[in-house]
């Protein structure tokens, strides 16, 4: 799993965080690169969720259409196992051109289930770049906005 960043994702990352913020009455907390995981949600100082935000720009008509949203195979297993260990949530949230949505991804979860497969990005880090990937179906995402 790579480390790579842009500046556009960040700022993806914190109007998400913002919008969450709103919509759950929590506090969202940004945490390292190493955590491998994007936020923690608090709400009267408790940690009640760890978040991983992604940003695609597609429709949610158009992801319908894939059936699955593919995120880093070990992005959900570190998130798995914190959440395991802090006993809270582990929480998936995709922002849409035209939604938002959300899935949580129990700490239990056997990932094989969820199909893996190797995938070529196209991405700023390796034009040869492999994650291990594992398809989440959109079915199971529910609209928060």
């Amino acid at each position: 799993m790579g480390t790579y960043q842009s500046s556009k994702d960040e700022e993806n990352q914190r109007l998400v965080m913002e919008r969450l913020e709103a919509l759950w009455d929590v506090t969202m907390v940004g945490l390292p690169m190493t955590a491998k995981v994007d936020a923690l949600a608090c709400r009267n100082g408790i940690a009640t969720a760890l978040i991983e935000i992604k940003s695609r720009n597609y429709t949610y008509d158009e992801v319908q259409g894939f059936g699955d949203i593919y995120v880093d195979r070990e992005k959900i297993a570190a998130g798995q196992a914190m959440a395991k260990m802090l006993a809270i949530k582990f929480l998936f949230v995709v922002k849409l051109t035209d939604r938002l949505l959300c899935v949580a991804v129990h700490p239990d979860f056997d990932l094989s289930k969820l199909g893996s497969t190797v995938s070529r990005l196209n991405s700023p880090r390796d034009m040869n770049d492999e994650d291990d990937v594992v398809r989440l179906p959109i079915h199971k995402f529910k609209v928060i906005e």
